[in-house]
């Protein structure tokens, strides 16, 4: 559903049910305008059922995907005389129920003795309005209050949204009222779920009387989305987290995640987002952020505490080695040297997928490994000595040994 938009009353429809006989509704019975779409229909069935003593009131059904009941009452009258010459014999049973069903098609079935009277009246809808700083301006035309018994402005949305005041297109201020009826002809309905609530409605016409233009629906967006990020290895906060935040492909804002790893997303209309997560400017995750609410949005990550050691031929370990870790496909790289005892360490490596490289002098040796916890990675290397600085690997060993190097005649 749209958050906001023009719901109108069209009219009062009459039908009569027989007893044993079902009244469908399919919602041709009448027109929709163009524009506009069936949100559903008030329906009132009533009826009083004739008894005598000995019998039971009977029943009738309203059926429907989806109905509410929003009133209903059901008695049973004893009917008698001041005196026995009229016995206590005659029951009537009034019952009525008005309910809202919020889909096209409905039936009432009569399981009664009875005819049942069956009053509805479809609601329409259409969308309107636009999002402007924050604030929703939504322009009625003559055309959108030409039909109809009633037709209001309605606004929903999200918890984090605030409703304070609507100005008409005529300048006046409505601000602080929950379901109020003010003068404005007969009478003008207005209201909010509750001060600076989430919901609105004005009547824009009604019995005739209306008033066409722009509307302004003022709305604080407070607080901000709310996206935490923890560490998945004992759940530390995560600083330094970049979310940035599209609406339709466009970048709206964007935000880094404090040292309590919250980062807040300042959203100013009621929008679904896809929220781009960075961490060391490598995009990790993707997140669809469908609902607009005052809740934490946890989001965890690997980080995690990796050593490499880089060992030679016969398992001594070698330092001054260069190693570099680099994740597949997007990065990010990290960088290291190898101490007295040939390791390196690396502190938050992020998950995933990587190529690890050890390098000393012209000779290169890689692994690829996946990184998804704590853990020591080595690499074995075929030097089997470094003298002055340059290392020796086996094969040259070999070949030293056996003399096989070359001459000239």
């Amino acid at each position: 559903m749209p958050s906001a938009m023009l719901v109108k009353g069209t009219e009062f429809l009459n039908y009569t049910v027989n007893p044993g006989q079902t009244l469908e509704i399919t919602g041709s019975e009448f027109g929709v305008p163009p524009g506009w779409n069936l949100l559903g229909y008030i329906v009132v069935v009533y009826t009083v059922q004739p008894l005598v003593v000995g019998q039971q009131p009977g029943h009738f059904e309203v059926i429907a995907n989806r109905v509410s009941p929003a009133y209903l009452y059901s008695d049973l009258i004893q009917v008698s005389g001041i005196s026995y010459l009229l016995p206590p014999f005659i029951r009537f049973a009034p019952m009525i129920g008005i309910y809202i069903v919020y889909d096209r098609y409905f039936e009432i079935v009569d399981n009664l003795n009875v005819p049942l009277v069956v009053t509805f009246m479809p609601i329409i809808y259409k969308p309107i309005g636009q999002w402007v700083n924050g604030n929703l301006e939504a322009t009625v035309s003559d055309a959108d209050v030409s039909n109809g018994l009633w037709t209001a402005l309605v606004v929903q949305l999200p918890e984090i949204a605030h409703i304070y005041k609507i100005v008409t297109p005529s300048g006046t201020v409505y601000t602080g009222l929950v379901n109020s009826e003010i003068p404005w002809g007969l009478s003008r309905e207005i209201g909010l779920d509750k001060p600076d609530g989430s919901q609105a409605y004005i009547a824009v016409s009604t019995l005739g009387v209306s008033e066409t233009g722009t509307y302004t629906v003022y709305v604080n967006w407070t607080p901000p989305i709310t996206m935490h990020f923890t560490n998945t290895l004992n759940a530390p906060p995560i600083s330094g987290v970049e979310v940035q935040a599209y609406v339709n492909g466009s970048l709206i804002t964007s935000s880094v995640s404090d040292s309590n790893g919250n980062a807040y997303i300042n959203i100013e209309e009621p929008t679904p987002f896809m929220a781009t997560v960075y961490y060391d400017n490598v995009p990790i995750y993707y997140v669809n952020v469908n609902s607009l609410i005052n809740q934490p949005i946890g989001i965890t990550i690997g980080l995690y505490n990796v050593t490499v050691l880089f060992v030679g031929a016969r398992n001594q370990a070698i330092s001054n080695a260069k190693i570099t870790l680099y994740r597949v496909g997007t990065g990010p790289i990290y960088n290291g040297t190898t101490s007295n005892t040939g390791t390196a360490g690396f502190t938050n490596v992020l998950s995933g997928t990587y190529l690890v490289t050890a390098q000393y002098g012209n000779l290169k040796y890689s692994e690829l490994v996946t990184i998804n916890g704590n853990d020591v990675i080595t690499i074995k290397s075929d030097i089997l000595a470094i003298i002055d600085g340059f290392p020796i690997t086996t094969m040259e060993a070999l070949i030293g040994t056996l003399g096989l190097g070359g001459a000239t005649l």
